[in-house]
């Protein structure tokens, strides 16, 4: 299992509380992934998209895409907008409160689902939790 961040701070806090599990952790940007191609069967992504400008998720993807083996599986958990009423209100001024803008422009054009697919991937199955605001996505390669 390998950890990869951006950040050298959120690398040392994932050694710290994972001590017992074999992992390695790689300090790298997702749109520039430093593994060869085919070299995985699964990616979890959890909570990273929405931190990426358009561009820079789309190559994320792309690289995400290339070091999956065939048929590999892309997991994503991240936000989600409700259709409705106060939970929609609630993830919009969450999102908006993000350390960016963002997560709440992946939220209100709701670019995620397509990006995914453009990319090469199939959307195999999509839960929803904290009363609609959180997505969990599983994408099969195509």
């Amino acid at each position: 299992m390998i950890g990869l961040d951006i950040s050298g701070s959120a690398l040392e806090i994932s050694r710290k509380r994972t001590q017992c599990i074999p992992v390695t952790f790689v300090r790298a940007s997702a749109d520039d992934l430093p593994f060869d191609s085919f070299r995985f069967n699964k990616c979890f992504v959890s909570f990273g998209l929405h931190h990426m400008a358009e561009q820079e998720r789309w190559r994320a993807l792309k690289e995400i895409h290339r070091i999956l083996a065939p048929e590999g599986t892309l997991y994503v958990i991240d936000y989600n907008l409700p259709r409705k009423g106060v939970r929609r209100l609630a993830a919009m001024v969450f999102a908006k409160l993000d350390e960016s803008d963002e997560a709440y422009k992946m939220l209100k054009t709701g670019s995620l689902f397509s990006e995914i697919d453009q990319v090469g991937f199939e959307i195999a199955r999509r839960g929803l939790t904290c009363q609609g605001i959180i997505q969990l996505l599983e994408a099969v390669k195509r």
